[in-house]
């Protein structure tokens, strides 16, 4: 039946038939609209053709449910629950409605009067098995419908999933229960729930095949999803099991049926309820909240190991996007191997991570510390977005650890729910203030998930602002923008890869697997491989070639493992990552050495060919031995010498680009004595040396661009500012020099290289230069043990550290004692020697040490001790000006 009408200067027209929901649409046009209404009667008829309609008016819903209950239900597990469920929709009045007739309306009517007598999870589950019946009916068994009548009926909002959790005195009053009552399997169906997380039924299912006790897994080949899996079993499980097993008579070690473990159970919250009332709403299912992840581990990671190596590799990533390089390799943070649990459809995806788990936590604290910058600098949007990867969203059976990205061991669940709910470091810091102990001098540790978040969030604060003073990478842009850009580049340029076990994967052969230990190829390997891999596809002499340019890569030097920083790698990584460091004026992670050699040479193609580049690599290995291994009279001798006592191997890339120059021998010490200067003056004021990879980078790209001159050398320094890389002026070199501790901040052999080097100033012009056979010591001319033969400028006798502690405020003697402690560290009371002197010598008054002094030492800069009365503090001021005046005459700015 068709009809047409004018509505609101429009004309509607409607097409209805039985069988088929109303069609209506609206027309400028009346004959557009009358042709409209023949089109779809048309399209109407041929699809009445394909069945009969009739079948609707003969066809009840009851029919549909009786159908599905005899030829469908038999053939699933739960098919006693759901055939009585189909029973009782009988007995409803729109069963016997026919399918020509029933509308959603009659469905939205019967929710919303189960709403009021049952919870929304039952209605959920009965709306779905009505939905299933009729799509059944609709694609299988040739009922004409045209559309599902429950499909769009609104699904009331579930119930927040059940958080009951049991606690520590019900389990035990639970155990208790079972001693009491007559049931021996009860006790360990409850143990095996808390230990492994099985459903009810999965338990009374447990056949003597299922177990693997040696392996300790358990299979488990029917489940309520109907996938079967294998649980890894704790030691306690196994146990559990071996007892059950001892004395099982039965196939199944559970031989009850689930009516009957469901009286029992309900039988034993009644006896333990006569004492804890509270335990009567406990459910058996409840006890599967408790089972925790065989593969994890409390948060281990630390600050050396783990967190600087993981901000190093995120600061180089966004240093490279804010400098516009975005054509970099993608980082690889390393992998993540996942096992998916079973979910209800719709809600929040479960994995059980087997490994990576202290990785991934890690990720999501830093996420944390991002987030909480953006918001603390009024980036609100940005902060919001971040928050999407630390929190879930959407249908949670339990909204209160679900929305968690991660949900980390028992042990450390709080702190990380502070660390990703806290919303911003000061609240974090109100619920974790320092505290320390009574007469303890150190605060009491934090967390060590919040000692994570702080220090992320301090190293993000220091790259987006700079550290005392710095200015920061691409100040010259908004902090909105870099912020974006860098969160763009944790998005796209950061990668771990995610394995997802498939079910018939062992979790615990893979985790194994996975944590093996093999012995590990070397960068200098893989690019071995590399390159005489490219040099076979292009036709040369591999063997040659190998001869000619790689064999002494293959020597026992190069093998040989050497520490740098907190590294300890072989020679041959270390030569590799200078060389490439150097190449490209720009930071080269060790780990990633092959990836970032690989980029290079295929995006930028250096080189002509391959025996170009192993040309290249082969005199630049020279180059490396030369700096490694100086000999006395080549003119990077006195640099080599000096940046190894001080331990600055980050120059290494400048000084193969220097020596890849061909500078000449003039400018080669012209250049050597602006760096020593540089960085002795930064070392005596006791400024760090993290800065220094950058400062020599950018030495090696400018002065590739400018030219290798003393001059452009000096020019870059003066102009670096800031704590981190200035070049401290005379003002600030002496006063450091004359008061700075400099014995307890410089080690042996720096502070041997600075006295040998004053020492020479001492020296004629005649005289021959220093050398020792054997390593000279560092000698307090003012013994550091003082107190007994050194008596204060008043002559009265030093406290020692117990007698400091004990002193009242404004102790004269107390005061003087601190002083002479200070200033015994300073350069002007120390020597070298080239035989040191024993504890009791070392410790004579002035009057009897110095001639053991001379004794052991005729070095020019003791013979000035000569003639000298006294020695204190006055003695010090003095000593430690005159080298100052000498150290002007080397250390020039």
């Amino acid at each position: 039946m068709a009809s047409i009408r004018k509505r609101n200067d429009k004309w509607q027209a409607q097409v209805r038939r039985i069988g088929h929901a109303p069609r209506t649409k609206s027309f400028i046009n009346r004959a557009d609209a009358l042709r409209w209404i023949r089109q779809t009667e048309l399209e109407l008829d041929r699809t009445a053709l394909a069945y009969d309609p009739a079948t609707l008016d003969r066809t009840t819903v009851a029919d549909l449910l009786r159908r599905y209950v005899r030829d469908v239900t038999p053939g699933k597990r739960g098919h006693a629950s759901e055939a009585k469920r189909i029973e009782v929709f009988l007995r409803y009045d729109w069963a016997n409605l026919t399918l020509a007739r029933i509308t959603p309306q009659a469905f939205t009517r019967y929710r919303d009067k189960r709403l009021r007598e049952v919870e929304a999870g039952t209605v959920i589950r009965e709306l779905g098995l009505l939905r299933t019946v009729f799509e059944v009916a609709r694609r299988e068994w040739d009922i004409p419908l045209h559309a599902n009548p429950v499909a769009n009926v609104r699904k009331p909002k579930a119930a927040s999933g059940r958080n009951r959790r049991l606690h520590a005195d019900e389990f035990a009053a639970l155990l208790a229960a079972c001693a009491d009552g007559r049931t021996g399997w009860l006790e360990p169906g409850i143990k095996l729930a808390v230990e492994t997380g099985m459903r009810r039924g999965e338990l009374l299912n447990i056949r003597r095949a299922d177990l693997d006790l040696t392996n300790g897994l358990l299979s488990i080949p029917e489940t309520k999803t109907d996938i079967p899996r294998t649980i890894p079993l704790s030691e306690h499980a196994v146990l559990i099991l071996r007892s059950v097993l001892d004395t099982a008579t039965d196939d199944r070690l559970f031989p009850v049926s689930a009516n009957a473990f469901r009286l029992a159970w309900e039988r034993c919250k009644h006896r333990a309820a006569k004492d804890m009332p509270g335990i009567f709403d406990l459910r058996f299912h409840d006890l599967r909240h408790e089972a925790v992840p065989l593969f994890q581990r409390q948060y281990v990671w630390n600050e050396e190991h783990q967190w600087l190596p993981l901000w190093e590799d995120i600061e180089r990533k966004f240093a490279e996007t804010l400098a516009g390089r975005k054509d970099g390799p993608v980082h690889f943070l390393g992998a993540m191997v996942l096992d998916q649990k079973q979910t209800p459809t719709g809600h929040v995806v479960r994995r059980q991570v087997i490994d990576g788990q202290q990785r991934l936590t890690t990720l999501q604290i830093f996420l944390s510390a991002f987030r909480d910058l953006c918001r603390e600098h009024g980036c609100n949007e940005l902060a919001d977005e971040c928050a999407k990867f630390t929190l879930n969203s959407g249908m949670m059976s339990d909204p209160e650890i679900d929305k968690f990205k991660v949900w980390p061991t028992q042990l450390d669940r709080k702190q990380f729910s502070d660390v990703i709910t806290a919303g911003s470091k000061s609240a974090l810091l109100a619920k974790y203030p320092l505290v320390r102990k009574k007469y303890a001098q150190k605060y009491d540790p934090r967390p060590r998930m919040i000692e994570a978040y702080l220090f992320f969030y301090l190293q993000l604060e220091m790259f987006f602002f700079g550290e005392k003073g710095e200015t920061p990478t691409a100040a010259e842009f908004p902090l909105s923008d870099r912020l974006e850009e860098c969160f763009r580049t944790l998005k796209n340029a950061l990668m771990v890869v995610i394995i997802d076990l498939q079910t018939s994967d062992d979790p615990q052969v893979i985790f194994e697997t996975l944590n093996a230990r093999g012995e590990p190829l070397l960068p200098a390997d893989l690019l071995r491989n590399y390159i005489f891999l490219r040099a076979t596809r292009d036709g040369d002499d591999a063997e040659a070639l190998y001869r000619n340019y790689w064999q002494r890569f293959d020597e026992e030097f190069w093998r040989q493992e050497v520490k740098q920083g907190r590294l300890t790698r072989p020679r041959s990584d270390l030569f590799m990552q200078h060389f490439l460091a150097s190449k490209q004026g720009q930071d080269i992670p060790i780990k990633h050495l092959y990836v970032e050699y690989r980029h290079w040479v295929e995006r930028v193609r250096p080189f002509e060919n391959v025996e170009e580049e192993l040309a290249t690599l082969s005199r630049q290995r020279d180059h490396f031995r030369r700096i490694l291994e100086p000999n006395d009279g080549d003119p990077l001798f006195d640099l080599a010498v000096f940046m190894d006592a001080y331990d600055i191997r980050t120059g290494y890339p400048f000084l193969l680009a220097l020596l890849e120059a061909e500078v000449a021998n003039e400018e080669w010490l012209a250049i050597s004595d602006v760096l020593q200067s540089y960085l002795l003056r930064r070392a005596v004021c006791a400024l760090g040396t993290k800065n220094y990879n950058k400062i020599f980078l950018s030495l090696t790209r400018n002065l590739r661009r400018d030219g290798f001159t003393a001059v452009n050398v000096r020019n870059q320094l003066l102009a670096q500012t800031g704590d981190s890389s200035e070049w401290p002026d005379d003002t600030r070199f002496r006063e450091s020099w004359l008061n700075a501790p400099i014995y307890n901040q410089q080690g042996n052999s720096r502070l041997v290289y600075l006295l040998s080097r004053l020492n020479e100033t001492f020296a004629s012009s005649k005289a021959e230069g220093l050398t020792f056979s054997a390593q000279p010591t560092i000698e307090h001319i003012l013994p550091q043990s003082w107190q007994e033969h050194w008596p204060l400028v008043d002559g009265s006798k030093g406290l020692d550290l117990y007698e400091l502690f004990q002193a009242e405020e404004g102790d004269t003697r107390a005061s003087m004692t601190r002083s002479r402690n200070a200033k015994i560290q300073t350069i002007g009371n120390l020597t070298i020697l080239s035989s040191g002197l024993n504890t009791a010598q070392s410790n004579l008054s002035w009057s009897d040490k110095l001639p053991e002094l001379m004794r052991h030492s005729l070095l020019p800069i003791n013979q000035a001790l000569q003639g000298l009365v006294t020695w204190d503090e006055t003695s010090i001021e003095a000593r430690g000006r005159l080298l100052f005046d000498r150290a002007l005459t080397i250390w020039t700015r």
